[in-house]
């Protein structure tokens, strides 16, 4: 038989060998390389063989950590949506980790059944697989380099990346040499990368030359295909990008090979010599490997000729490889192993490998048992490929075969036509063909000798396999469940209790041996000894009250006894009572955490979780670039005292503006002043239309009317603040509506509103805040996106004084126009507001917020679409009480268009419409179709709410509108009565509104706002309680971004936003909104003509799974930040929004972590930062800048009178420093953190009236592959308050900081609050008072709750951990490395412990041996023991430990202190 015909039948499932062959026949493993991916590739070994799934398991948790997603997710269409996978499947980073982490779990799998190859070779990216496979690096070190070498290929330009070609050409026939340089003479920039065979070479070349090198390829008939590669591979395209992997390589560590690899840059096999695989070297080697082109053609005939290969095994996914060797080596005998084709069933190529190499005896002698092992289950559970396999699967598998052996189209196969009658396939045809299939699905054909199966036409067989499968798989259920338990391996046991027994002493695991007895070997006493017992069946969930006659009176000396008697219980034991006793792995599967069971809500990760701050903006400059003079403004009078607009008018006249002034109060002293004396529609319309009569025309608006005193909703009725809202925004709509034509026109018409939000739109804090300029801010933002031309500005004043100031403050805006249509004045500072990435991390909460089945959550607003997913996913996470709200009544279900299918109801419009008209003949056809509406939305509401009931018991439904004060009251009174207190309250009631200002209806559009601002008013107000656990508001990234045709939609969402900021300061509950993008499926936005304009835009919607699983995130880890916003792309010009020009629209993360003026762009991760003034390979210096009034901190923390930089705040600019080196560098910061040497030199003192930057610098001093190193130190001048520098680089503290390379997971207890029981409490708040001449401690620093004497020199203490987000004044929502203002607070204990004792006040200043093994979380209580352990007249050294309650360790620290006063009468234990 010739090759071909060979590889002919193979592809049919048939192996063929003649005679016996030779076992010393040398192999070599293929691993491809880019183009080998697929969606779904090893998805049925990974579902099949935990030795795959845990492979992939190890590569979800490194890409999570490097990008917060899951390799799984973005791969297998059942964990995420298809067109997802078909999109993430092609990026650079998924592309290359998953055709690495593919090869490697294939390697594992052939390994395990003992085929070790002689040689190994990787084309391209696969020789990072061979590389990893034959212990040069890890796994997990492979697969971040291979992270990271995609990572610097996704930086590069689009336009510099580069495609490859495939053209069907030797590279060395004169045909390619002329078509090669024809090339040239086009100018076409090309080279040769990869020549894969005599008949095949890969072309790179730029993008923009593909089309051509395809259309010359077309000329000059030669076959060409442009390859699925991100890049222009091994070639100088790369150059830069190799340049930048080179440095990411140079951070790993490398190893001799242990078996023969080939290298297809060098054509040789890798070295033995242990001196080629020096860091340097290597990095030098792969870096070469990125951009040098590779003949793969002579490096397989060089295996074949002089190495001796003649078995070629493709160790990946597809058979690129093993195709390209047929055709390089098609005359020579050699076999060809593929264990995995692309469109075929993962475990049936698999199989066919199986039986191949059995059939072949591949390197049989090398089978070890375990090989074995493996090869016969997988022959003995090949009931499970067809088991797993659908019917439509089989039937397209007869297709096949049916097609294959009559060549008919399978177009013209039916599923009923009879094999002989229809189809002229006779008996032994029918034959061939069922053996065939029997073959491929590895059936016996004596298991389907049944005489009810048929096999006479396709759907006969497809019935005969459906009984097999439903018969076979009930006779073995038991049998392979039995199976499962008995494949337990008593080696993993001893894994296990190895382990168990190094947590629970400290033990290195690598010292404790088998037979090694508890106590004489290992000091392990009686009591630890039934600790580890007990944590051993726990683990492994045996019941040991269950079991005492097999365990109570057994003693267990060694490992070996332990292991062996579970070994025994599990294989034996519970076999024999055939009951679930134990799951069917060794170990207990871990129980899900709350985050994991959310994730399964959805796959899809495509939308960002973002927040908006403030930021600086550059200050106004002084000259001119729009002139006011001769403009014609309309102005519309502040609500304060018309002082601020007197002002405003007297300078615009100055300016020889002609002004018309809208006065609101008695007074009016204007020259063309129109006095209102109430806000109702009629009087609004007639003085802007008098105004418009008296300018002519109108150039600009200014309205000052949100500028006011009460603007806290807090502290108003329900009539109040309605009124307030509607007065702004009939301000707004009808003098915009009044001077719509003109702004149409005009290029040069501005439109300016003025308020006093403070804290810049709510985003800092403030001590007041009033949200009503938000409602004209919304309306902004959604203007201009409707008049692009229109200049259009929302200035908030944190300040009201002085008066002449804010006038010209607001003239400045308008004359020198800029892109930001949000500024906030701090003071002096000019803001604005800027979002960024903000994604959650679990991780930095010690637990998730949590919710119970006692729970009581109100939604207000809508038992339809968001609101009804959201209750969905309340109920089934928490299964707590869900009330929902809605305008509409809900049916009683006797009513017939109810239980109608939504055919029957489309078709009963006509029906609907004649009736109504009838009852009602005066309606339009406009009202009548509202109310066929209205009836929709009742059928929906009445189905999604018995949908619920049905499958949950705690759900409601009240007839109730939220914007109605009235009807809450109500609503209020019944939850009370008939259910208790509610403690969660999602406000999510919204009206649509579409069309421009020119055409809006005033009592629509403002019945549009009052909904959002009155619905959170009336649910805030009235339910606000201690039990309340959070107020989350539905808002819109409309309210952020604006939206045309939205004005009124754009403002009733920014309001909630700056209400949900006022409402935080008056609740213990947290209060957020989240701002969401479209919504596909549910949602305002679901329309078949806005869905159009949208996506034509380039704004993508979110899917309903997405959502709710963001949802529930945010309720679970999230809400400290008062707006959350949720989108993707925001449309086509993302990027020229000022507000996301620092996001990148692709990654949803920061374009670059500083600006142009190297400022620090995330201050939430960085709050201690302000810019970077040096980088270099292994040094960064940065810069932090103290403002007046800004570093709360700093002004709460005094030392001899003096505001003093705390020693703790030196230690955690020092780590931030750090950790903004990692992120630039690409490295994760790992606990724990070892600081050692921190010496204080001298204070850094704070004089309000002096200037004060600060300078850190940290250095690398030592970098292996346990832990970086650094030296760090702070240096300032001294500049006094004339801005003379009078002492330059004065030296304040260093220290020397490592941090781990991996996570250590150390682990110690101790028992602090046991030894705190025989203590004394001391009075914390007399230490206070007395020592505040010394040094004194604002609130911020106040956390010590406990402080207990102990003995002498021996004392303890309890604090809670602060939250970090009130240090500075500009920023609420920071994430500090150390939380300073807790440690110092833990420090306190120590001065606490000595005053008491010893009457004496001390500072510290060295500090040494910390170790921090975890991040401190806000909220949990953490337990301090301090010793004194050397003491003397001017110096104290002190150790500390501190734990949380369960005794673990999370920090310890050795600190010196020095006495800076003395006392007397200083015991602190009461009478």
């Amino acid at each position: 038989m010739n090759s071909q015909q060979q590889r002919l039948w193979e592809k049919q499932g048939i192996n063929y060998c003649e005679g016996k062959r030779n076992t010393n026949r040398k192999k070599v493993v293929m691993f491809p390389g880019h183009g080998s991916q697929y969606p779904d590739m090893m998805f049925e070994l990974y579902k099949k063989y935990q030795l795959v799934r845990k492979i992939y398991d190890k590569a979800d948790e490194l890409l999570q950590r490097l990008t917060n997603e899951k390799l799984t997710n973005c791969i297998f269409r059942e964990f995420s949506s298809a067109a997802y996978v078909e999109e993430k499947i092609n990026e650079a980073v998924i592309m290359q980790t998953s055709i690495y982490t593919a090869n490697y779990a294939m390697y594992q799998l052939i390994s395990a059944m003992g085929i070790q190859p002689d040689y190994m070779i990787g084309h391209s990216l696969g020789e990072f697989s061979s590389l990893a496979c034959s212990g040069v690096f890890s796994f997990e070190d492979g697969f971040e380099i291979v992270y990271h070498r995609a990572r610097v290929l996704e930086e590069m330009p689009v336009e510099e990346r580069g495609a490859m070609i495939s053209v069907k050409l030797d590279r060395k026939s004169d045909r390619f040499l002329v078509f090669m340089e024809k090339l040239k003479e086009k100018q076409i920039d090309a080279e040769t990368s990869i020549y894969n065979s005599d008949k095949q070479t890969i072309l790179s070349t730029n993008k923009g030359d593909v089309e051509r090198v395809l259309e010359l390829c077309k000329e000059d008939n030669i076959t060409s295909v442009l390859l699925k590669t991100s890049h222009g591979f091994h070639s100088k395209r790369l150059s830069k990008a190799a340049d930048q992997f080179y440095e990411v390589l140079r951070k790993y560590h490398y190893h001799v090979p242990d078996k023969k690899v080939f290298s297809t840059i060098s054509e040789r096999l890798y070295s033995f010599d242990e001196k080629e695989y020096d860091t340097e070297s290597m990095a030098a080697y792969l870096k070469k490997q990125f951009v040098q082109p590779f003949n793969f053609n002579e490096d397989i005939k060089k295996l074949h000729f002089d190495y001796g290969v003649e078995d070629f095994i493709e160790a990946g996914t597809d058979s690129i490889l093993a195709n390209l060797v047929a055709v390089i080596l098609k005359d020579e005998p050699v076999t060809v192993f593929t264990t995995n084709r692309k469109n075929s069933n993962d475990v049936y190529e698999f199989a066919k490998f199986v039986s191949k190499v059995e059939l072949y005896n591949v390197g049989l002698e090398t089978i070890g048992e375990e090989g074995m092992d493996t090869i016969e289950n997988m022959e003995s559970n090949n009931n499970q490929i067809k088991i797993e396999m659908s019917i439509e699967e089989i039937k397209g598998m007869i297709l096949d075969i049916i097609v294959e052996k009559t060549g008919y189209p399978a177009e013209l196969l039916e599923d009923d036509m009879d094999f002989e009658a229809d189809l002229g396939i006779d008996s032994v045809k029918q034959a061939d063909i069922i053996t065939v299939f029997f073959e491929r699905l590895k059936i016996d054909p004596k298991n389907m000798q049944d005489e009810n199966m048929k096999f006479n036409t396709i759907h006969d067989i497809c019935d005969s396999i459906e009984r097999y499968i439903h018969t076979d798989s009930k006779e073995n259920t038991e049998n392979q469940q039995a199976d499962t338990k008995v494949q337990i391996q008593i080696e993993d046991i001893y894994e296990t209790v190895k382990n168990i027994i190094a947590e629970k002493t400290g033990y290195p695991v690598e010292i404790i041996l088998n037979d090694m007895d508890f106590e004489a070997d290992l000091g392990i006493d009686s009591v630890k000894q039934a600790d580890i017992i007990a944590e051993i069946f726990q683990q492994y969930a045996i019941d040991r009250e269950k079991y005492k006659n097999e365990f109570s009176d057994k003693t267990f000396n060694t490992i070996e006894e332990i292991a062996q008697n579970l070994y025994n219980h599990m294989t034996m034991g519970a076999a024999n009572e055939g009951k679930e006793d134990f799951k069917n792995e060794v170990k207990v599967e871990k129980e899900e955490s709350l985050s994991e069971r959310i994730q399964h809500y959805s796959k899809e990760n495509q939308h960002g979780r973002f927040i908006s701050v403030s930021r600086k903006v550059a200050p106004i400059l002084k000259q001119q670039l729009h002139s006011l003079e001769d403009k014609k403004v309309m102005v519309i009078e502040d609500s304060v005292d018309g002082s601020f607009t007197e002002e405003l008018v007297r300078q615009l006249e100055v300016k020889h503006c002609t002004c018309a002034v809208i006065a609101m109060s008695h007074q009016n002293s204007y020259k063309n002043g129109i006095s209102i004396f109430n806000m109702e529609d009629e009087t609004l319309v007639e003085a802007f239309k008098k105004a418009h009569q008296m300018l002519g025309h109108i150039d600009g608006i200014i309205n000052l009317q949100t500028l006011s005193l009460d603007g806290d909703f807090i502290n108003q009725s329900n009539t109040q603040w309605e009124h307030k809202v509607n007065n702004a925004f009939n301000t707004i709509f009808y003098s915009v509506k009044e001077a719509y034509e003109e702004f149409e026109e005009s290029e040069d018409a501005f439109c300016v509103t003025v308020g006093n939000v403070g804290g810049v739109f709510g985003t800092e804090h403030t001590t007041n805040l009033n949200p009503l300029l938000a409602v004209q801010s919304g309306f902004l933002k959604a203007l201009k996106r409707e008049l692009p031309n229109l200049y259009c500005k929302a200035l908030d004043f944190n300040e009201l004084t002085p008066i002449d100031t804010i006038a010209e403050r607001i003239i400045q805006e308008i004359e020198i126009e800029d892109n930001h249509i949000e500024i906030g004045y701090v003071g002096d500072l000019r803001k604005t507001i800027v979002v960024i990435p903000k994604p959650i991390n679990e991780k930095d909460m010690q637990q998730p917020h949590e919710y119970t089945s006692d729970d009581v959550i109100l939604f207000g607003g809508g038992g339809r679409g968001i609101m009804n997913e959201f209750a969905k996913g309340i109920l089934e996470l928490y299964d707590a009480t869900v009330i929902l709200t809605g305008r509409d009544e809900l049916p009683d279900g006797t009513q017939k268009y109810i239980h109608m299918s939504d055919e029957e109801y489309e078709a009963y419009k006509t029906e609907f419409m004649l009736e109504y008209r009838k009852e009602k003949p005066i309606s339009t056809v406009m009202e009548i179709l509202g109310e066929y509406e209205r009836l929709k939305h009742r059928r929906q509401l009445y189905k999604n709410i018995k949908e619920l009931q049905q499958k949950y018991n705690k759900v409601f439904y009240y007839q109730c509108d939220v914007s109605s004060y009235e009807q809450v009251i109500k609503l209020h009174e019944t939850i009370q009565k008939e259910i208790g207190e509610v403690t969660g309250i999602i406000s999510g009631a919204g009206l649509p509104s579409i069309g421009k200002v020119s055409k809006k209806d005033i009592i629509v559009a403002r019945n549009v706002v009052r909904t959002k601002a009155m619905g959170f008013y009336n649910l805030f107000t009235l339910f606000n309680s201690p039990s309340l656990k959070f107020f989350h508001s539905v808002g819109s990234i409309s309210g952020r971004f604006g939206m045309d045709g939205q004005v009124d939609y754009c403002a009733g969402s920014d309001i909630i936003v700056k209400m949900s900021a006022l409402a935080a300061m008056h609740t213990s509950a947290r209060v957020f909104t989240m701002d969401w993008t479209a919504w596909k499926e549910v949602g305002m936005a679901v329309h078949p003509s806005v869905e159009k304009i949208q996506e034509e835009r380039g704004l993508h919607y979110l899917s309903v799974k997405e959502g709710v699983q963001k949802f529930l995130m945010e309720l679970a880890f999230g809400g400290k930040s008062q707006e959350v916003l949720i989108f993707d792309s925001i449309g086509k010009d993302m990027r020229s929004e000022p507000q996301t020009e620092f996001i990148d629209p692709e990654t949803h993360t920061l374009v670059n972590y500083v600006d142009s003026n190297q400022r620090i762009l995330d201050q939430c991760e960085y709050p201690f930062i302000d810019k970077i003034k040096t980088l270099e390979p292994k040094m960064i210096e940065v810069e932090k800048k103290f403002e007046v009034g800004n570093e709360r901190y700093l002004l709460e923390h005094k030392v001899k009178g003096n505001y003093v930089f705390a020693g703790v705040c030196h230690l955690e600019y020092y780590l931030e420093i750090i950790k903004l080196y990692h992120m630039i560098t690409g490295t994760k910061l790992y606990y724990p953190l070892y600081l050692d040497d921190i010496e204080f030199k001298e204070f850094i003192k704070y004089f309000v009236e002096n200037p004060l930057s600060i300078q850190g610098k940290v250095e690398v001093v030592e970098d292996n592959d346990q832990k970086i190193t650094y030296n760090c130190q702070i240096h300032s001048d001294f500049i006094n308050k004339k801005g003379m520098v009078l002492i330059k680089d004065r030296f304040h503290s260093e220290a020397k900081i490592s941090v781990s390379r991996g996570n250590l997971q150390l682990k110690e207890n101790y028992d602090i609050i046991e030894i705190s029981k025989r203590g004394v409490q001391l009075d914390i708040d007399k230490f206070y008072r007395d020592t505040n001449n010394a040094i004194e401690f604002g609130v911020l620093f106040k956390y010590v709750e406990e402080a207990v004497y102990i003995e002498p020199n021996h004392y303890t203490g309890r604090v809670v951990v602060n939250e970090d987000n009130y240090l500075f004044k500009d920023k609420k929502y920071i994430n500090t490395v150390m939380s300073p203002i807790t440690v110092d607070c833990i420090g306190r204990i120590v001065l606490i412990g000595l005053y008491h004792e010893y009457g004496i006040c001390a500072v510290p200043v060295n500090i040494n041996n910390v170790i921090i093994y975890r991040p401190l979380f806000s909220g949990e209580s953490v337990y301090v023991e301090v010793k004194v352990i050397e003491k003397n007249d001017k110096f104290v050294n002190s150790r500390f430990m501190v734990v949380n309650q369960k005794g673990e360790v999370i920090m310890k620290m050795d600190v010196g202190l020095k006495t800076i006063a003395n006392y007397e009468n200083h015991s602190l234990i009461g009478e």
